[in-house]
């Protein structure tokens, strides 16, 4: 497998693999190509490993956020006095 360096269209810049006779759909984004530039610079790299880990947290920013909302609303049913049983009829 060959890495790429691409400019994504909601303008990240990431890489991709390809092999050996793949290409990207759009060539005029590709900013480094292994299989005729070389090995990849480091900084674009690191650059890559900087926005998985960004849209990785991310990610975990709104499952979090979904989970103590929905803790939120069943405790406010909880002070209404419906039991955890009702509840979870309400949410099924």
């Amino acid at each position: 497998m060959y890495n790429l360096y691409v400019h994504y269209p909601d303008n990240t810049l990431r890489i991709v693999q390809v092999d050996e006779t793949g290409s990207y759909y759009d060539p005029s984004l590709v900013i480094w190509d292994e299989r005729t530039q070389g090995t990849m610079p480091q900084e674009y790299i690191d650059a890559d490993a900087a926005v998985v880990a960004a849209n990785q947290a991310a990610k975990q920013a709104a499952i979090d956020a979904k989970v103590a909302a929905k803790q939120a609303a069943i405790d406010k049913l909880l002070a209404l006095g419906l039991t955890q049983d009702q509840i979870d009829a309400l949410l099924s």
